[in-house]
């Protein structure tokens, strides 16, 4: 697996299935579980016990192995002779079984020389890779891509919502991108809109001062009295402004631009409405609404003080606004009954990520993706319901309705 996040995904569709495969297959025995370094004897029973063994394991757990035993502590655990295994490493127990390998995402996870060596180390059997994305490709055993899963009614439909911002370009757009005061005369690398064959189109363009940009978009109206006064070149200190308005633009700011922060309030706003309208539709038969959000970065929905106490960000901010608002309308009533809404706010969200107890140069925080041989140092209450307990996770006793997670890009 190439994460914990997934490894634990993997863990708890094994439990889930257990008793199904079982029916399916005889009741044939077979045991399961994730390796952990500290409980070595479970590699001893992997190798020595006569049922199926499945392991489910990181690459980070044996990736890092070794060929000077001066540096020995470098390597993984599994690479290491131990005294609990007799003076043996672990890996060699593994080794010993000629294991069939099943890779999932081999993209990310034998991606590199190192990697591919790690897995050849494993003395397979037999390597399996699944993927939706293959980077490299062996001999291909069965395809099932999304047009067959979707055909076969095996995936959920998929609905688009768009945010569209209309008549963006009926104000004056302008973005200061770089200054040049090398020769003469001194320029502004500008990014603005013109209108060409009837169509607007932006574009980046070098001007001095006295540019008119009236002239410049091709006689766009909003751009009247814009006209280029002052481009000011101190370092951290650049900016351009004009003759006939009283706009300043840095270096790197624009005017006129839709604000990101306003896409992303629509974006929860509409993921809100959705939510509340499929709950409507879907409670009275029993089934619970989940929402996920994947969030561009962690400190956005939370981060820590300097304390190490956990703080709302913006997006969380956002959501706990929208939210509020969108269950006083009158047509959700009836899914708020005799419940305190106020208090539901705070309740119906909730997330974990892995965060790193190292603090950067300003004291803040420093979080990581949840990789890694070991586990995860995550908020414990979310990431047990999220990755380990889904059943309750999908169950009406657990409140958290929205959950948020964050994802790499």
């Amino acid at each position: 697996m190439p994460s914990i996040a997934i490894k634990e995904g993997v863990y708890k569709t094994l439990q889930i299935t257990e008793q199904h495969f079982k029916a399916h297959y005889n009741n044939v025995t077979y045991d399961y579980f994730i390796y952990d370094s500290s409980k070595l004897g479970e590699i001893r029973n992997f190798a020595t016990n006569d049922a199926i063994q499945v392991m489910v394991i990181n690459i980070d757990a044996f990736r890092r192995s070794f060929t000077d035993p001066e540096k020995e502590n470098k390597a993984n655990i599994i690479h290491r002779a131990h005294d609990k295994m007799s003076g043996v490493k672990p890996i060699e127990f593994i080794q010993s079984t000629n294991p069939v390998v099943i890779i999932d995402e081999p993209q990310s996870v034998d991606a590199t020389s190192k990697a591919k060596n790690a897995i050849a180390s494993l003395n397979p059997l037999c390597t399996l890779r699944y993927s939706a994305a293959h980077k490299e490709k062996y001999n291909l055993l069965y395809k099932l891509d999304s047009i067959d899963a979707y055909e076969q009614k095996l995936v959920k439909q998929i609905e688009v919502a768009h945010i569209r911002v209309e008549d963006a370009h009926n104000k004056a757009y302008i973005k200061l991108l770089a200054v040049d005061n090398k020769k003469s005369p001194i320029t502004a690398t500008v990014e603005f809109d013109t209108l060409k064959n009837g169509h607007v189109k932006r574009i980046k363009k070098k001007l001095k001062s006295g540019s008119d940009l009236f002239e410049e978009s091709g006689g766009r109206s909003v751009y009247t009295g814009y006209i280029i006064n002052e481009i000011y070149c101190k370092e951290d200190e650049e900016y351009i402004d004009f003759t006939s308005t009283d706009d300043v633009i840095q270096l790197q700011q624009a005017i006129g631009n839709v604000d990101e922060t306003d896409y992303k309030r629509l974006q929860i706003r509409k993921t809100i409405d959705e939510h509340l309208n499929k709950e409507l539709a879907l409670n009275a038969e029993g089934i619970k609404v989940l929402s996920l959000f994947f969030l561009d970065k962690v400190s956005n929905y939370r981060y820590y003080d300097d304390d190490g106490v956990p703080q709302k960000g913006k997006y969380a901010l956002i959501f706990e606004e929208e939210y509020r608002k969108a269950i006083k309308k009158p047509k959700y009533n009836s899914l708020f009954k005799e419940v305190d809404t106020e208090s539901l706010v705070n309740s119906v969200h909730n997330g974990y990520f892995a965060i790193d107890k190292k603090k950067d140069s300003k004291g803040q925080a420093l979080f990581k993706e949840s990789k890694g041989e070991g586990t995860t140092l995550a908020d414990g209450i979310a990431y047990e319901l999220i990755m380990k307990d889904k059943e309750k996770l999908l169950s009406f006793d657990s409140k958290p309705a929205l959950t948020h997670e964050i994802k790499p890009a």
